[in-house]
């Protein structure tokens, strides 16, 4: 299942990612900050998109939103 995390630079959003990781999800997520959360997130096999487009989640199956 692959999982986008709308904000994914945030702080609770960048722990869900990893939480979603490790439960064996593909994870994907879009912040526009530059935040040292995003190489982390990258490495950890996060792929991060630096923009916030529809394109993004053409083929994800659940979207998440950041509430700030």
């Amino acid at each position: 299942m692959k999982i986008f995390l709308i904000g994914v630079a945030g702080r609770g959003m960048s722990r869900l990612a990893e939480f979603c990781l490790l439960a064996g999800y593909d994870v994907y997520g879009s912040d526009t900050s530059e935040k040292p959360i995003i190489s982390r997130l990258e490495l950890l096999g996060v792929k991060v998109f630096k923009n916030h487009k529809k394109s993004n989640i053409a083929t994800i199956d659940i979207v998440v939103k950041s509430a700030g």
